[in-house]
């Protein structure tokens, strides 16, 4: 839509004056009115709408002062900007058109270019106020609007509120019970299995028990992921927090894939200050580590290295960098969400391996950065807040 003309209205009982004002609008693209006395001036306001006035002071019957003023106490007008025409230069009359409203003034005769410049600075200034009101109402009207739904939406938050106070206390029965329900069936089959691997020779039966060895283990790993995961979204789980090294914790994580390793014939190596020590629930930070670990473990290349190093600067930080692929685009789109198939770097089996870490480092009041290296591997590292001083 084209954005309207500029409409001025020229007030000067000089018809010269007029006709060389209205001639330097209209050609730089202004509509003009004019008027050649107070009372003809307030008529056309009365009928029309104007963007701007250009006001003689010396005039016959009402001077350009009192015009001005029985303009601005109309409300659509009290904005307009008026810009006074005078020949005048005494001191006086320039500050008794301020003080009546007047935005500017002009002296006679006109110089064009500043004619110009005087008049397409007040349209902008009040195309800007303009605008401005325009979306301070809009903005009212929002709020107004928005109060409404707020206030609907508070009285259903109470309700619903209510609603999940009654479902608290059934969730965390259902999460003991299922709880309960998974390790029961999971301890015996593990038991069986091992009594299979006990007795096994060369027999088909062999390869099958190994498999079925290895599902029980991952079923095993998902069902606790999953039963820890619920739990600290559910802020059911109470960090059991103590002071212990870090090298102690690190060598516990790393020797339950030791054998792991060897058969990959990855190396090792770990880069920790001597004599860290860390404040937070060693159980979960292990679990936390483990996970990442044995994602590194995947997805390194045979004959390749796992780097394990931690740094303090403040925060303290443990990386755990593999020189596998990196993680997919998919992975890095969706990291830290639950079982998002089809991603490389994560675990197609479980998935829910950096969503534990994720949910671990939050209620440690840390997070978990994920970055893939050039020309390949990658990096996860667990960011612990400074310890505060006591």
């Amino acid at each position: 839509m084209a954005e309207r003309t500029s409409k001025i209205l020229v007030v000067d009982d000089n018809m010269n004056n007029v006709q060389v004002l209205a001639g330097i609008l209209e050609n730089n693209g202004f509509e003009v009115e004019f008027a050649l006395n107070g009372p003809d001036a307030l008529q056309w306001l009365a009928e029309e709408n104007f963007d701007l006035i250009l006001l003689d002071v010396m005039m016959p019957e009402m001077d350009g002062f009192e015009v001005c003023r029985r303009v601005l106490q109309q409300e659509k007008y009290r904005d307009l900007p008026i810009i006074f025409l005078t020949a005048k230069t005494d001191k006086e009359s320039i500050v008794k058109g301020f003080e009546c409203g007047g935005k500017d003034y002009l002296l006679k005769p006109y110089d064009q270019r500043e004619l110009l410049a005087r008049v397409t600075t007040h349209l902008e200034l009040k195309h800007s106020r303009d605008q401005l009101a325009g979306m301070n109402e809009m903005l009212e009207q929002k709020i107004r609007e928005r109060t409404v739904e707020l206030r609907e939406a508070y009285e259903k938050m109470i309700e619903l509120n209510n609603r999940l106070v009654e479902l608290d206390d059934a969730k965390s029965e259902f999460l003991r019970l299922i709880s309960h329900q998974i390790r029961t069936p999971l301890n015996g089959i593990k038991g069986f299995t091992e009594i299979l691997k006990a007795s096994k020779d060369s027999n088909p039966i062999v390869e099958f028990v190994d498999l079925l060895e290895e599902s029980v283990m991952r079923l095993e790993r998902f069902s606790l992921n999953a039963l820890l995961i619920t739990s600290l979204r559910l802020n059911k789980k109470k960090l059991a927090l103590e002071r212990f090294r870090l090298g102690e914790m690190v060598a516990g994580v790393l020797e339950q894939f030791s054998d792991n390793f060897r058969e990959k014939g990855i190396t090792v190596i770990t880069d920790l200050p001597e004599r860290q020590e860390l404040i937070a629930d060693r159980e979960l930070i292990g679990a936390c580590l483990g996970n990442i670990v044995r994602n590194a473990l995947r997805f390194a290349r045979a004959g390749g290295i796992v780097h394990l190093a931690a740094a303090m600067g403040g925060e303290l930080r443990i990386s755990v960098v593999d020189d596998g692929p990196g993680f997919s685009a998919k992975a890095l789109e969706h990291l830290f969400e639950f079982l998002v198939e089809g991603g490389n770097h994560v675990d197609e089996n479980e998935g829910l391996g950096l969503a534990l870490a994720h949910q671990i480092m939050l209620a440690h009041h840390g997070k978990v950065e994920v970055k893939n290296l050039v020309p390949h591997g990658a990096a996860v590292t667990l960011v612990f807040p400074a310890e505060k001083d006591e």
